[in-house]
């Protein structure tokens, strides 16, 4: 978790204890159930009317894949390929032009194909 994640949680979590503090009514009105269900169904109503079940449904395993702590070595495996990819624009010109179909990731392989079709220029992959 990076800095702001955890400030983020301290503000949250101080924001939420003053607020309980501060109630005239005590904590129960933190935990009703119908005003819960409200908050959370129509926050689920509103993900499903906006974007497709296919992406809410990646973007629920990234959640919990990151909240149960278990990472996988993709990202290991991409700065490799990119690593491999470079090693090999170094030795040969026309490398990119000939492994771009052996890319495994969908969206290097999409960037590797849109410089080479020169759709991207090579100056402004650099700026990224």
């Amino acid at each position: 978790m990076n800095f702001s994640g955890i400030l983020g949680f301290v503000f949250c979590t101080a924001v939420f204890i003053f607020a309980i503090l501060d109630s005239k009514s005590g904590t129960d009105v933190f935990l009703d159930k119908h005003a819960i269900l409200i908050v959370i169904g129509g926050t689920l109503a509103a993900s499903v009317f906006s974007y497709p079940v296919s992406q809410l449904w990646n973007i629920t395993k990234a959640i919990l894949i990151r909240v149960t702590g278990k990472t996988s070595d993709s990202n290991q495996k991409l700065i490799q390929e990119i690593v491999s990819l470079s090693k090999g624009l170094q030795n040969q010109s026309d490398f990119l032009i000939q492994n771009v179909k052996k890319i495994r990731s969908p969206f290097l392989r999409e960037a590797v194909a849109l410089t080479i079709e020169g759709t991207i220029s090579i100056n402004e992959v650099i700026q990224f």
